[in-house]
């Protein structure tokens, strides 16, 4: 194809970022775009999130300056978050821009509108049985429905790449020992593109089946009648959370979204789920198992004996979940030893070498520290996660009080939303805003109700007994808590008869 090009020139060239960039860069290519007329950047919001900034910089400056030749830009994205709008005032003279939203004023929005729940896990060691309790239970439904027009088709989101792999291959295991109730899939960065697309098909025709992912089947990828989106511990950000919903609730069909929350990733979850329809609910059994106290249920003898067989997966997953916390990490050895001694049977904790506990910061800690122990652990190659029926690959004291923190501070969004600027970048970004945090409606992130909604009920994100919450609020407050077009300011407080401050307006909290 670069052969066809040097020789006979080219009208339209489709490439990725680091491969257009690799062939501007290099006299030896022959390529070049003096009569450029148009440069469209599509997905742009996910060409920054992946890290291709620096090459699209590189790019721009390769190409001839818009003062010598006119040329039309345009750039595509699901979401305007802040990186997009500094890329457009890079891109886009100011002077001949338009910003198209393609979201009609009175469109409902999908996470505005699918019944969103939260799962507290007390423990990380809870997560995994009562994810597969959420499976056997939905796919008994359909079992038992004798008209056969239920389904189950769900998505598993995962944050670290070992994890969809730690749930691909017991998955795999579990399909073999009729432990599990459908069809399993995976896919990540680390499998081939012939692979993905294997993998992806086979879920895209299934009927009931789920598909363990990482953030790669975010954007991008259509899979019809999807019932269902779990998502593990607090996604990066906002627009993360969102787009993953949005594989489910496609084309006017219903769905619904689980979001399974370890203990120690509360504060976070708070801070990036403001305002959103968040549910709190307490129906599986095996999320708030106490482990200390032996408590065991079916899902767990399941998962351990599960867990023994992907035995190696498993301490890769292990270190993999140290990445994305930095606070409470002591807290989070300790839960994960638990997980791991208590939940599935293993004599000691996974062991880690000096060297990796030492760039963790963890050297004094409750790890399993061995010399050595790094030594063996490179994967296999990839399994083959095309197979029919399941493919491989694919704290202490239980659950935290969402209430705690109510004294932080309260981010106000609306600070400043009254006065219009004149610049059509930052009007681009307070419109786009407005859609993706419409944050007024839905009813809570806890025990108690409300997380930034209008009702008259108790509660916010957390709580439990007579009312207590936060992040949003009760009593009689119109819109309390954190988001967008809210009537009365909120904060980080209590509900119902929680004395807790937080707010004004004519919310008591």
């Amino acid at each position: 194809m670069l052969r066809q090009v040097q020789q006979n020139g080219c009208h339209l060239l489709v490439a990725t970022p680091g491969r257009l960039n690799d062939l501007l860069s290099d006299p030896r290519s022959g390529i070049a775009a003096p009569k450029l007329a148009a440069l469209v950047l599509d997905e742009a919001d996910r060409m920054l999130d992946v890290g291709f900034e620096k090459e699209l910089d590189e790019i721009v400056s390769r190409l001839p300056r818009p003062q010598e030749k006119v040329r039309q830009t345009m750039l595509v994205s699901a979401t305007i978050p802040d990186n997009v709008i500094r890329l457009a005032r890079t891109m886009i003279r100011p002077d001949s821009f338009t910003f198209v939203q393609t979201i009609a004023e009175n469109e409902t929005l999908t996470h505005e509108r699918v019944p969103q729940h939260v799962v507290s896990l007390s423990s990380w060691a809870n997560a995994f049985p009562a994810i597969f309790e959420l499976i056997d239970r939905e796919m008994t439904k359909c079992r038992e429905d004798s008209s056969g027009e239920s389904t189950f088709k769900a998505i598993i989101y995962f944050n670290t790449t070992a994890l969809v792999e730690l749930c691909g291959e017991m998955s795999y295991h579990g399909r073999r020992n009729q432990k599990m109730p459908c069809s399993t899939f995976a896919i990540h960065s680390r499998l081939s593109q012939m692979q993905r697309t294997k993998a992806a098909e086979m879920f895209r025709n299934a009927k009931n089946a789920v598909l363990f992912s990482s953030d790669v089947t975010a954007r991008g990828m259509d899979f019809p009648n999807v019932t269902h989106v779990l998502q593990v511990d607090t996604p990066r950000d906002r627009e993360s959370y969102i787009h993953r919903l949005g594989r489910t609730a496609r084309q006017d069909k219903d769905g619904q979204g689980w979001l399974f929350m370890p203990p120690l990733s509360m504060n976070t979850a708070r801070r990036t789920l403001g305002g959103l329809p968040l549910v709190n609910n307490v129906s599986l059994v095996s999320a708030s198992t106490d482990l200390e106290a032996g408590e065991l249920t079916r899902h767990h003898k399941d998962v351990a004996e599960l867990v023994q067989m992907a035995r190696r997966n498993f301490t890769v997953a292990y270190q993999s979940l140290f990445g994305g916390q930095t606070a409470s990490r002591l807290e989070l050895v300790d839960d994960l030893n638990r997980w791991a001694v208590k939940a599935l049977g293993f004599p000691d904790p996974p062991a880690v070498s000096p060297e990796w506990a030492r760039k963790q910061g963890l050297e004094r800690s409750n790890l399993n520290i061995q010399a050595g122990a790094d030594r063996g652990m490179s994967r296999d190659g990839p399994r083959d996660y095309g197979r029919g029926g399941g493919s491989r690959g694919f704290s202490r004291g239980g659950s935290r009080d969402f209430n705690r923190g109510s004294s932080e501070r309260s981010t106000d969004f609306n600070r400043g939303s009254s006065e219009r600027s004149t610049d059509p970048f930052t009007e681009m970004g307070q419109q786009a805003r407005n859609d993706n945090f419409r944050g007024d409606r839905g009813q809570g992130f806890g025990r108690g109700g409300g997380f930034g909604g209008r009702g008259r009920g108790s509660g916010g994100f957390g709580g439990g007994g007579r009312g207590s919450g936060g992040f949003g609020g009760g009593g009689r407050g119109r819109g309390s808590g954190s988001g967008f077009r809210q009537r009365s300011s909120g904060g980080f407080g209590g509900g119902g008869r929680d004395r807790s401050s937080g707010g004004g307006g004519e919310a008591s909290w």
